[in-house]
């Protein structure tokens, strides 16, 4: 069976493209958070979702709040601007992966309507996968 994989739109223009530099990276921008401890229970984050030059170090301190956070995530729910299309509603990604130069992340089914024109050239939920994939290399999306 051949898997359906949603491949970059952006990659090389709103992030690096080379897996290597990719990797460093996020990596520089997460080490440059200072580390700390809360109590309260993460519900949620809003992520600026400009390329990594004017939005990446803002970008870190939101997903540092995940990457040090005593919770356990599986499931992270993503949700985005469409720049291209309008419409009304909900339109999620048809594929069963998204693919980024750090590698492929499993999409779960949403009860909405699929669209792959609305979702083949975003970058909204694209610059915000390679956080989700250092902090949470487990978690389907």
């Amino acid at each position: 069976m051949e898997l359906n994989i949603r491949q970059e739109a952006v990659a090389g223009s709103f992030y690096p493209a080379s897996p290597v530099q990719l990797k460093e990276d996020v990596r520089r921008l997460l080490s440059g958070i200072p580390q700390k401890t809360s109590d309260r229970k993460l519900r949620g984050l809003v992520v600026p979702h400009a390329g990594y030059m004017y939005s990446g170090e803002v970008a870190a301190w939101a997903f540092a709040e995940v990457a040090h956070s005593s919770q356990a995530f599986k499931d992270v729910l993503v949700i985005g601007p469409s720049h291209h299309y309008r419409f009304e509603g909900i339109a999620t990604d048809p594929h069963d992966y998204w693919q980024t130069p750090l590698g492929r992340t499993r999409i779960k089914s949403a009860d909405f309507r699929p669209d792959k024109n609305v979702h083949t050239p975003e970058h909204s939920l694209e610059v915000e996968l390679p956080f989700i994939q250092t902090v949470l290399p487990d978690a389907e999306i």
